[in-house]
């Protein structure tokens, strides 16, 4: 943050810069990226899917899925936001989101000037213990979420979430297979 936020303060209000409607979204939003110049606006995914174009890492790691996963939009300041599993601020999608409707970024919290402010990439999964966001996380997005809250900045998170001493074991792996 260039200055100290307020909670509940608007930062971001904007329109998607490019969206898809439809079962075949994901390549229309393909086809568009590989020819502009979205390529070198877009941040790329750290450790993309495999066999996954240029084009396809890019929207896997800057397009939002708006109401449904049939619609995705990409937007041009929105999209550059970090994740935190402990975010700072919130992402309204609205209804209409597509049909030019306005992306919004709320402080969910005061906000220190010089501190990164940061969403969720994975509000469905905010709740989960560690283990199944980043599982999710890297199988989704590409790369391991470095937070407090994932690097054990908040030990009650295991007492509070997992139902079990045995989800508190699961591997990465074994909480993917869970998850999805």
């Amino acid at each position: 943050a260039a200055r100290d936020i307020n909670a509940g303060e608007v930062l971001i209000t904007e329109v998607p810069f490019i969206a898809k409607h439809g079962p075949d979204a994901l390549a229309k939003l393909e086809a568009h990226v590989a020819g502009s110049m979205l390529l070198h606006h877009l941040r790329p995914s750290p450790n993309p899917p495999l066999n996954v174009s240029k084009a396809g890492a890019l929207i896997s790691a800057n397009a939002f899925c708006l109401n449904t996963t049939a619609d995705l939009a990409i937007f041009q300041h929105v999209s550059l936001l970090n994740h935190s599993c402990l975010p700072n601020c919130s992402l309204d999608l609205p209804d209409g989101t597509l049909s030019r409707g306005h992306a919004v970024v709320y402080a969910s919290q005061r906000i220190p000037k010089g501190t990164e402010c940061t969403i969720s990439f994975q509000d469905q999964h905010i709740m989960l213990a560690t283990a199944f966001r980043a599982a999710f996380l890297n199988s989704a997005f590409g790369f391991e979420c470095v937070c407090t809250r994932c690097q054990g900045g908040n030990e009650a998170e295991h007492i509070l979430h997992s139902p079990s001493d045995k989800m508190k074991v699961l591997d990465k792996e074994q909480a993917m297979q869970v998850i999805m």
